[in-house]
C-alpha cells in the first residue's frame, strides 16, 4: 500500500504583516488563496517597530531557514530594493545553499534603478533563484540582465489569476 506523500509548504519571505503598499498585499493574498496541492506559510523577515525587533524578525527567518527541511519545501522570496534586497536576498541565498528550492518574486518601482546600481549583488542573489518572477516588463528587463532568461518569468499583474502549476519537481505559480 503507497501512502501519499505530504503537500509540499510555500514559505512567503518578506513583509506578511498589514501594511501599505503592493509587496505585502501580494503576499497576503498568496496566503489567503486556497491552493490544493501545496500549504503556503508565511516567513516573516520585516515588521514596522524599533532596529532591534526588526533585526529579530529578520534573524529569526534565517533560523527558520537553516532547520527547514531541504526535500518538498520551497521558499519564495519577495524583494524589492535597498534593505528589502539585502535581507530577503540572505533568506534566498541561504535556502538555495542549503539545497532548498527557492523562488525570487520582484516588486517595487526603484527596483531598476537598484539592480543598475547593484548588479553584482543583484546577479548574486537572483541567480540563486530557481525561477524568478517579475509582475511587469521594467524590472523583468532589470533581472534579465542579472540572471539567464531561462529563470525569468514575467507575469503581468492585472493577469496574475494564482493558478497553481507543478513543472518537474518544482512547483510554482502564476498568472497568464
Amino acid at each position: 500500500m503507497q501512502t501519499e506523500s505530504p503537500l509540499p509548504t510555500v514559505w512567503h519571505a518578506g513583509q506578511t504583516e498589514a501594511a501599505p503598499g503592493g509587496m505585502s498585499q501580494v503576499i497576503r493574498a498568496y496566503l489567503a488563496w486556497p491552493f490544493v496541492h501545496s500549504t503556503q506559510r508565511p516567513l516573516p523577515t520585516h515588521v514596522s517597530g524599533s532596529w532591534l525587533k526588526r533585526l529579530a524578525v529578520a534573524g529569526r527567518a534565517l533560523a527558520t531557514v537553516m532547520v527547514m527541511p531541504r526535500a518538498g519545501d520551497v521558499v519564495v522570496v519577495h524583494l524589492s530594493e535597498d534593505g528589502s534586497f539585502v535581507r530577503e536576498g540572505a533568506v534566498l541565498a541561504v535556502a538555495s545553499l542549503r539545497g532548498i528550492t527557492t523562488v525570487a518574486q520582484l516588486h517595487g518601482a526603484r527596483f531598476v534603478a537598484f539592480a543598475r546600481t547593484h548588479q553584482r549583488l543583484t546577479r548574486f542573489v537572483l541567480g540563486r533563484a530557481r525561477r524568478c518572477f517579475a509582475l511587469n516588463a521594467q524590472p523583468s528587463a532589470a533581472a534579465f540582465c542579472a540572471v539567464w532568461p531561462s529563470v525569468l518569468h514575467i507575469r503581468a499583474s492585472q493577469h496574475l489569476h494564482l493558478c497553481w502549476r507543478r513543472t518537474g519537481r518544482v512547483p510554482y505559480w502564476g498568472g497568464g
